[in-house]
C-alpha cells in the first residue's frame, strides 16, 4: 500500500513542532504513520480530514493483520488522535 502525503499532515506536524518541540525523528515517524493511514483511507475512497475514531481503530486492526511491529502500531495512535 502506498503512503500518500497530504498538506494537512505537514501543517499538523508543523503545529506539533511549534507546540511541543517534537524531535525530527518523532516528526518523521508521525509523518510516515499518517501518510500510510492516508494511503489506506484513499484506497477506501475516504479523505483524511473525514477520518474518525472508528476508522482509526479499523486501521489499527489492519496494521496488526499486516504484521506491523507493535511499537510502530502503538506510535500511530497518538499521532492519529492528535490529528
Amino acid at each position: 500500500m502506498p503512503a500518500i502525503d497530504n498538506p494537512l499532515i505537514d501543517r499538523f506536524l508543523d503545529a506539533l513542532w511549534l507546540e511541543k518541540g517534537l524531535s525530527d525523528n518523532t516528526r518523521d515517524a508521525y509523518r510516515s504513520d499518517l501518510a500510510l493511514f492516508n494511503g489506506w483511507l484513499q484506497e477506501r475512497g475516504i479523505e483524511l480530514i473525514d477520518a474518525g475514531s472508528e476508522l482509526i481503530l479499523d486501521h489499527l486492526a489492519w496494521r496488526l493483520d499486516q504484521a506491523y511491529k507493535p511499537r510502530s502500531t502503538a506510535r500511530f495512535l497518538p499521532g492519529a488522535r492528535g490529528f
